[in-house]
């Protein structure tokens, strides 16, 4: 059987590689740790994933200031931009990180405006097998240094055009209640006023004073950011997902059925985060389990959005939170627009359970998913966990804390999109409260990184919370929300991958500082009232606090399918070329640029560019005597010469990929194309081949280029990622 990425080629597992191929338990009634110190291997349909384990940890103090002036706020979501590999094995980058709505405790809501949080860093990866070092608790935080931070907290606030004020406008993370107004041609919450507690220090000091808002409320939880710079953030108040452009302006959204909106009374939009106990109930997402993961498959054609745990109608809102499991996943096909009305496929999830205190009982929890990160337009991880850990004032040990592997095409799931019943307000997938209608067949998963790794989290002086005892600043945080994949680089493993992690702390530091609904940035301590035994003490600075911590993962992703993918950059006499195609389950998706330079006006023209990346495509090529953009790939064949010994390390599947398309010649629609490129081994200058022959809308041939390349390179098998 032919072997391929997810994202490659397949390589040797070491022997050392611990073989799984059943899911982890879907009841945790007990922790579910492990001690593997090497690798795990898992199998889901096609698909084999193998966790290479930790190798990196890095932490910013909780007492940190954002550019804004109010406490950092941490991981709500996670996204690396400018990835680069260093000739020295170490990599560097930028974190773009999302914080949730604000402080909040209690009556106590903060006017925090939705962001992105940038901040420069550097990864070291760490491989030895003994103990990063340090004896004493600062020492041993000292050591966790394999991701350093290189530049200052910058960031950026969205901002959407409020016709009510006819400004741009910045959100708030006050609650709404059930205040709405009209944004984006569709009904958005808004929070008109706001009544409540001005600092936390006066929360349960009433009469409450009430403050004119005028704001969209975003309790941000889910980020991407495409390659020019726009994207999308996945919110719990609607629950909606927000288009904002490259200038990070919300000039959009994309509104979920009504089964997902929250009606209270009934036909009757509420927004509150505010839980609700007692009869009547709402329908649609929970509170605060709204949109938590989103994602863009890497061809940007489909967008994941799931929502964090079932729906109010399809678990029980009194109580028994462990049947909340049942959630559902939307697919929206984004390639015509950025905000489609319907989705095109909608699943069912079944989620793992566990006990709260993991003492061997009936589970009573759903370990709801924060995270999703797509592999490609079928498959993607889910993050799943529980809330026990350093920032819960509750002695719980942690429990469940995991990626789960799913694939859309493993185990033929129930696609119910266009389901008008289950879809429609109080729709239920569900028979009775967390059973699911045995008409639905759910998503199958595996569970591929177990982040409750005893072993591992020791070696980089990492603490399991158990339950008892004293908690530390070194002690495994609860709320893992944030992740993202990007290539490792490393020409010997094509396919392997570094997944970083990260918390989101609450704002948790005794220092903290929060803009209040009275405008004013005011003081707060997020411990207050916390047992002493759940109260980290200040170990490298004056105050208590619960670190942004970033955990990185090295894992490896192929699959057995006969799908391929390929892309390069090179030079035939002064015609010049870029491309990248694949395809994958019968999906096609490429690009390809053209030129033919000038001979008059030599120049550079960066022919060291991979064809890899966005930024590859429609640069200013100087002097030209044609020009050719594809607009469209209509086909991609990929097929395998045994006489050619494509790239590096081990052997790709394909080395040959035949597509064709349309596009602009010289800035006219309409004409069309048909190449062909193989990788014939490394370097690939001499060696690689490339042909063109571009037609105008007569079918007569206006350009065409073949030959082995005289400059540049062809890899097949490679993982290329929107970045």
């Amino acid at each position: 059987m032919k072997m391929k990425s997810v994202l490659a080629t397949t390589v040797a597992l070491g022997v050392a590689a611990a073989l799984v191929f059943a899911v982890a338990p879907t009841e945790n009634t007990v922790p579910n740790v492990i001690t593997t110190a090497g690798d795990v291997t898992v199998s889901l349909g096609a698909t084999t994933f193998v966790n290479h384990g930790l190798q990196g940890v890095g932490r910013i103090s909780a007492s940190a200031l954002d550019s804004f002036g109010e406490s950092f706020g941490s991981v709500s979501s996670l996204q690396v931009t400018d990835w680069r590999r260093r000739h020295d094995g170490s990599y560097t980058g930028t974190f773009n990180i999302l914080p949730d709505r604000g402080y909040n405790n209690g009556d106590y809501y903060a006017d925090y405006a939705a962001r992105i949080n940038t901040v420069g860093f550097r990864f070291v990866p760490y491989t030895g097998s003994t103990n990063i070092g340090g004896v004493t608790d600062l020492q041993q935080l000292q050591a966790q240094d394999q991701i350093t931070f290189t530049t200052a907290i910058d960031g950026v606030e969205f901002k959407y055009w409020d016709p009510n004020t006819h400004t741009w406008t910045v959100t708030t993370g006050l609650d709404p209640g059930s205040s709405s107004t009209s944004l984006f041609g569709k009904t958005m919450p808004y929070v008109t006023t706001f009544t409540g507690p001005a600092t936390p220090g006066m929360n349960g000091i009433t009469p409450y004073s009430t403050y004119a808002i005028g704001k969209l409320p975003l309790d941000s939880e889910a980020l991407i950011i495409k390659a020019d710079g726009s994207g999308y953030v996945g919110d719990e108040y609607g629950a909606n997902v927000y288009y904002f452009n490259e200038h990070k302006h919300i000039v959009g959204a994309i509104v979920p059925p009504p089964a997902f909106q929250p009606h209270l009374p009934a036909g009757i939009l509420n927004f509150t985060s505010i839980a609700v106990t007692s009869a009547p109930f709402p329908t649609g997402r929970r509170a605060n389990q709204g949109f938590e993961g989103v994602s863009l498959s890497p061809s940007g054609t489909r967008l994941f959005v799931l929502l964090q745990s079932a729906t109010v109608q399809d678990s029980n809102p009194a109580a028994n939170d462990q049947l909340a499991k049942n959630t559902r996943l939307l697919v929206y096909d984004v390639s015509g627009s950025p905000t489609p009305s319907a989705p095109i496929a909608e699943y069912a999830l079944v989620l793992p359970t566990y006990k709260a205190n993991g003492n061997g009982g009936a589970v009573n929890k759903t370990a709801a998913q924060s995270e999703v990160v797509a592999l490609d337009n079928t498959r993607f991880l889910v993050l799943s966990r529980d809330g026990n850990g350093l920032g819960n004032s509750s002695t719980n040990p942690s429990v469940f804390k995991s990626f789960l592997l799913v694939d859309t095409n493993v185990g033929s799931p129930t696609n119910f999109a266009g389901d008008a019943t289950r879809n429609a307000e109080g729709g239920r997938i569900t028979t009775a409260p967390g059973v699911l209608d045995p008409l639905i067949t759910p998503l199958n998963w595996v569970e591929a990184v177990n982040m409750l790794n005893s072993t591992q989290l020791s070696k980089f002086n990492v603490r399991l919370d158990t339950g008892t005892g004293q908690v530390s600043k070194l002690t495994l945080g609860e709320k893992w929300e944030g992740a993202t994949l990007v290539p490792a680089h490393d020409p010997a493993n094509p396919n392997d991958y570094f997944l970083f992690v990260g918390n989101d702390n609450d704002f948790l530091t005794s220092n903290g500082l929060m803009r209040g609904p009275n405008g004013v940035i005011s003081g707060y301590n997020g411990f207050n009232g916390y047992p002493a035994t759940r109260l980290p003490a200040p170990l490298d600075s004056a105050y208590n606090e619960n670190d942004t911590v970033i955990l990185a993962f090295r894992v490896t992703i192929t699959s057995a399918d006969p799908d391929g993918q390929m892309f390069g950059a090179g030079r035939i006499g002064d015609s010049h070329f870029e491309f990248r195609t694949r395809q994958t389950h019968n999906q096609d998706y490429g690009r390809l640029e053209y030129w033919i330079r000038d001979p008059r006006h030599p120049g550079d023209d960066d022919d060291r560019c991979l064809g890899d990346k966005d930024g590859d495509y429609g640069r200013d090529h100087g002097w030209t005597l044609g020009h050719f953009e594809a607009s469209s790939i209509t086909s991609v064949v990929f097929s395998d010469n045994p006489g050619f010994t494509p790239g590096r390390g081990p052997k790709p599947t394909v080395d040959t990929a035949h597509f064709t398309g349309s596009g602009r010649w010289n800035g006219h629609a309409g004409y069309t194309f048909d190449a062909t490129a193989t990788d014939q081994g490394e370097p690939g200058r001499h060696r690689d081949t490339f042909s063109l022959v571009i037609k105008d809308p007569s079918g007569t041939v206006v350009s065409s280029v073949s030959g082995t390349l005289d400059d540049g390179n062809i890899q097949s098998a490679r993982l290329f990622r929107d970045r």
